[in-house]
C-alpha cells in the first residue's frame, strides 16, 4: 500500500484534493473544506424568514383579534406558527454548522464499491456521507482509502488512496461494464472490433445531462439520461449516469450511424 497522492497525479488528480488530505492528516480541516460546510449549512434563510413570518404572524393575529375578527386572528396566529417551525429549523441548522467546524477528524481505512451508486464504507461499517448529505455518492473510483471524516453526520471530509492505479481504473471500469450490461472481460473484444473497423471510438470527458418526462394521465414523472462526447449525444441508462466520474477522460465504442453506446473504459494517464 502507498498514500496514492503524488503517484495518482498523472491520472486522476483531479478527483483527489491533496492539500485538504495533508491537512487532514495532520487533524486539520483545510480552507476549502471549511467554505464548504458554510455553503452546504446555511441556517440564515430558515432562521430570519422564519423569524420574519413570526413577527408578522403575531402582529396580524393581534391587530385582526382586536379588530373583532376571530377567523382572521387565528389565520395569523397559524402564520405566525409556521414562522416558529421555519426559525426552530434555522436554529437545528446553524448548531449542525457549529457542529461541523468544531468537530475533530477522524480517520479510518475503507473502501468505496459501486451498487447502483457509489458507496464509501469503513472497516467497522460506518457509511460515509460526501458534503454530509445522504443519498449523494461519493466522487470516488471503487478501491481501498483512509477515509478522514467528521463524526457529526457522518461527513466526509476526504480520501487518500491506498489503491494502485491500475486497480482503481479497474473498478471504475468493472462499475461501468455493470451499468452498461456486459463483462469488464469484453472490453478486449470491444478493442479488436475497433481495430477492425466494426465499431467507432470516441474519447474524452463526457458532458452528462437529464431531463425529465412528464407522461401517462397522471403525469408521472421519469429521468432520461444523456451523455455526450465530442459532439455526439448518447442516451444512457441511470446506473451509467450514476457510475461515470466528473473530469476523468473516457473512451466510448459504438457502431456508425448508431447512437447507442455499447462500452466504456477509462483512458489510463489522463484526467
Amino acid at each position: 500500500m502507498y498514500n496514492g497522492v503524488k503517484k495518482r497525479e498523472a491520472g486522476m488528480k483531479k478527483i483527489f484534493d491533496t492539500q485538504s488530505i495533508e491537512a487532514n492528516k495532520r487533524g486539520k480541516k483545510s480552507e476549502r473544506q471549511i467554505q464548504q460546510i458554510k455553503e452546504a449549512v446555511k441556517p440564515g434563510l430558515w432562521l430570519y424568514a422564519g423569524l420574519g413570518i413570526l413577527v408578522f404572524g403575531a402582529a396580524f393575529g393581534a391587530f385582526a383579534s382586536s379588530a373583532g375578527s376571530s377567523a382572521a386572528g387565528i389565520f395569523g396566529w397559524i402564520i405566525a406558527l409556521s414562522g416558529i417551525f421555519a426559525a426552530l429549523r434555522g436554529l437545528t441548522t446553524w448548531n449542525l454548522r457549529r457542529k461541523l467546524l468544531a468537530d475533530k477528524v477522524q480517520s479510518a481505512e475503507g473502501t468505496v464499491v459501486f451498487a447502483e451508486s457509489y458507496k464509501a464504507e469503513t472497516v467497522e461499517g460506518k457509511t460515509l456521507q460526501p458534503v454530509g448529505l445522504a443519498g449523494v455518492a461519493p466522487h470516488l473510483p471503487p478501491g481501498d482509502y483512509r477515509f478522514y471524516f467528521l463524526n457529526t453526520r457522518n461527513w466526509l471530509l476526504s480520501a487518500e488512496p491506498l489503491s494502485t492505479e491500475d486497480e482503481m481504473r479497474n473498478g471504475l471500469n468493472q462499475a461501468l461494464a455493470v451499468s452498461l450490461g456486459y463483462e469488464a472481460a469484453d472490453l478486449d473484444d470491444f478493442r479488436a472490433r475497433a481495430q477492425r473497423g466494426e465499431l467507432k471510438t470516441l474519447q474524452g470527458v463526457p458532458v452528462l445531462d437529464y431531463r425529465i418526462i412528464s407522461e401517462g394521465e397522471n403525469e408521472e414523472t421519469r429521468f432520461e439520461y444523456f451523455c455526450t462526447m465530442n459532439g455526439v449525444k448518447f442516451p444512457i441508462p441511470g446506473k451509467l449516469n450514476a457510475a461515470i466520474l466528473n473530469d476523468i477522460s473516457y473512451r466510448v465504442y459504438y457502431h456508425e450511424g448508431e447512437k447507442v453506446l455499447l462500452a466504456m473504459e477509462v483512458i489510463s494517464g489522463e484526467g
